[in-house]
């Protein structure tokens, strides 16, 4: 038996890319998979390499930025299996600009896909979730969330997919579930687009390593099983050869305390101790000394 065998994912966006690949590996672990894409031409052609492979899968082609297509797509998993175990929140949309060039329109649709196309999925799913008191959230976040020029409006919104991680994570743990997020890498048409932006403005392209999308499924896989059990709250970073677990949001210590605060004595603060702590822009990696 696989890792995944009896249980019933949903995966959002999983017509190309990073989601297709994820539904065929999780089906090959066993999982029922629920193949969820507004191209129906690609759902359905996931849903076919599945079956072919011996595993067992259903297309959906619901519109999961709107309410009434995220129920749409929960409901049917539960029509086809039983149940929900696991669900991917992969769908997503990019568009690279400058602040000063963004247009409203691709501000709207990032926001709309990308965060409206998480949280509503989720609230259903929740709700299923919830009355089994049990099941496995994986939202696909991306490092980007941590500051990238000419990628800031697709930055807030995986930034607003990790704060959304953190408190559905804390909300829901008692109902024994689990969110969690995977900050991928690969070589996707998200990547492309951005890399053609890159390219057009002589920016170069970007400076990750090109890995397929396959190499980014073993995390998901992990958290979808039984063998995560423990982790909650947690964002999980592959690049490449490179994986690790990104940082929460933190305050910096030491916490300076004062019976009142003025603005002089904030400048003196930065003058005499804060300026050369400030953090640098950007990821940073940060050691934590594990105690044992």
């Amino acid at each position: 038996m696989g890792a995944l065998s009896g249980k019933a994912v949903v995966i959002t966006g999983a017509g190309q890319g990073i989601g297709a690949a994820t539904a065929r590996n999780v089906a090959k672990r066993g999982a029922q998979v629920v193949v969820n894409d507004i191209s129906q031409k690609h759902a359905d052609s996931v849903v076919a390499e599945i079956k072919a492979a011996g595993g067992e899968a259903v297309a959906d082609y619901s519109n999961i930025a709107t309410w009434a297509g995220a129920e749409q797509l929960i409901n049917q998993c539960v029509k086809s299996f039983g149940k929900i175990d696991g669900l991917v929140t992969n769908a997503g949309v990019i568009t690279p600009d400058r602040i000063d060039e963004a247009k409203e329109s691709d501000i709207r649709r990032m926001v709309e896909v990308n965060i409206f196309g998480t949280a509503f999925p989720v609230s259903h799913a929740a709700k299923q979730m919830i009355k089994q008191r049990s099941g496995s959230i994986v939202c696909v976040g991306s490092g980007s969330s941590m500051g990238s020029p000419t990628l800031s409006t697709y930055a807030a919104t995986k930034g607003a997919v990790a704060s959304y991680v953190y408190s559905w994570a804390a909300e829901l743990a008692e109902f024994g579930i689990r969110v969690n997020s995977l900050l991928p890498n690969a070589a996707t048409s998200m990547r492309t687009i951005n890399d053609a932006y890159r390219n057009s403005h002589n920016m170069g392209a970007h400076f990750t390593p090109v890995v397929p999308p396959e190499a980014n499924t073993p995390v998901v896989e992990y958290l979808l099983s039984d063998e995560s059990k423990g982790v909650n709250g947690q964002q999980l970073k592959i690049t490449g050869n490179d994986f690790c677990l990104a940082t929460h949001p933190a305050n910096l210590h030491p916490v300076v305390k004062r019976d009142q605060w003025t603005m002089e004595a904030i400048a003196e603060l930065f003058r005499t101790d804060l300026a050369k702590r400030q953090l640098p822009l950007g990821p940073a990696t940060i050691k934590v000394e594990v105690i044992s």
